[in-house]
């Protein structure tokens, strides 16, 4: 069920960065409720997961989670959309990164 839980959570995120970046969906009047239902359904299934974790799992799916969605609206649009990243921006992602880790490891 975990796995399940990944997929699905990894699907909503990048439905997410797809409607966000899709100039056409924003005018239409169903994206904050769009953003808002996908928001509620990837908190539920985290919360789900975090439920059933114990111990040092939890740290761990908490770094895998958070590490996708990191990397889903960061590789996503210089994938797909043509986003540059600048220097800073990559010092800033990779910042982000070290955080993630050096907040759940220790």
């Amino acid at each position: 069920m975990t796995y399940l839980g990944f997929a699905v959570g990894f699907i909503l995120y990048i439905l997410t960065v797809i409607i966000s970046y899709s100039e056409s969906f924003k005018k239409n009047p169903y994206y904050y409720t769009a953003g808002l239902l996908i928001a509620l359904g990837t908190n539920t299934i985290w919360l789900y997961l975090a439920k059933t974790s114990s111990g040092n799992s939890l740290y761990i799916r908490a770094l895998a989670w958070d590490s996708m969605i990191v990397g889903t609206y960061a590789i996503i649009p210089i994938l797909f959309y043509n986003i540059k990243l600048s220097p800073v921006a990559a010092v800033g992602c990779i910042m982000v990164v070290i955080g993630l880790v050096l907040t759940k490891v220790s």
